[in-house]
């Protein structure tokens, strides 16, 4: 906020007559309908009014001051100066000696005062993010579930499969061979999309590892729920209240609830198998092996969880691996060709592209 005070202390410092120049909390309304018919780049709701200098013999001020601009009537005509760019030679033959001293001084204050609030605020940033790094530095509290660094862990890897999902639901080859796997015609499925699918082998991959519910291991699973349907829960609350919530009954509950949602209806061919993988190698599509990779990886996140891993746990890893990178054999539908090893690139890839 202005310190009008401070201003009318140096106004009165150089000898000036406060009816020759009013601070903008004395000025009167009538007289800001005037000029800011004349001043028409003067915004009141942006800028505020500091100093207004009147002429004797004219109701159009000689010079008005806000804390960005200094407008002035030059020769007539509207004129006006950021702040940054004021010089005494701007208001040369406008104003009195003393007024421009005065002008020059109450800016110099202006500036000054923007250029502490500026050091202000930079300080508390860097205070701010020295508080962060040390609130960091504490995730390592062994009294927590999990910490900062595994959030980040979690955020990177959720991103990459929404990236995935991304990809495959705008391409229309992949969608016409989900219509074919799931309801044997070219008709579109409504509401499934590759997220479904994904979803649907998370839960299943849950539901393998995770037979004692550990709170790092619902926590893990919460998260991948809702960051595939587009929300993030995690954003905006601390590490600390995070671990707090996954002790909660109803936290626990709503686990139980995502372990029984049924995104799609599996055919019996598919209820052991790992759907979007399965589909995507039938297709010998390019995203086949990062679907693999990114379930895998999350089924070891779930088995680490409790920080031991079972000879069973090792087991079902195993079982994982195998089924994510050798799905069942493919339909007849999916088209395959091998690549002649005396072809050019230009020829294999002009061959996919004909694909």
């Amino acid at each position: 906020m202005i310190n009008y005070q401070k201003i009318k202390d140096i106004i009165s410092q150089h000898g000036i007559a406060t009816s020759n120049i009013v601070t903008g909390d004395a000025v009167k309304p009538m007289h800001i309908i005037g000029f800011t018919g004349f001043f028409k780049n003067l915004d009141l709701n942006k800028e505020e009014l500091l100093l207004v200098s009147y002429a004797p013999d004219s109701e159009t001020p000689k010079f008005i001051l806000t804390d960005h601009n200094l407008y002035y009537n030059k020769s007539k005509k509207p004129a006006s100066v950021t702040l940054g760019n004021y010089s005494e030679k701007v208001l040369k033959g406008i104003g009195k000696s003393e007024e421009i001293e005065a002008v020059g001084e109450v800016i110099s204050y202006l500036v000054n005062r923007r250029s502490e609030a500026k050091k202000t605020l930079n300080s508390f940033v860097e205070k701010y993010k020295q508080l962060a790094e040390s609130e960091k530095k504490n995730y390592s509290n062994k009294e927590l579930f999990f910490d900062g660094n595994y959030l980040a862990l979690l955020l990177q890897e959720s991103e990459e499969a929404i990236q995935m999902c991304l990809s495959l639901n705008q391409d229309a080859h992949f969608i016409q061979s989900l219509n074919l796997v799931f309801s044997k015609s070219d008709k579109a499925i409504d509401g499934i999309k590759s997220e479904h699918l994904l979803l649907a082998d998370l839960i299943h991959a849950y539901k393998l590892i995770v037979r004692q519910a550990n709170e790092k291991a619902m926590f893990t699973m919460a998260y991948f729920f809702e960051r595939l349907q587009g929300n993030n829960f995690a954003t905006g609350i601390s590490i600390q209240r995070l671990n707090e919530m996954v002790t909660k009954d109803k936290f626990r509950a709503n686990i139980e609830k995502i372990k029984d949602a049924d995104f799609i209806n599996a055919k019996p061919e598919y209820a052991d198998e790992f759907i979007l993988p399965s589909i995507l190698y039938r297709m010998d599509h390019l995203q086949f092996m990062k679907s693999g990779n990114l379930l895998y990886r999350f089924a070891s996140l779930l088995a680490k969880a409790d920080n031991t891993v079972s000879e069973e746990e090792k087991e079902i890893l195993k079982q994982i691996l195998e089924k994510t990178t050798k799905p069942k054999t493919k339909p007849e539908y999916t088209a395959s060709k091998e690549i002649p090893k005396d072809d050019s690139l230009e020829k294999v890839m002009s061959e996919l592209n004909n694909l």
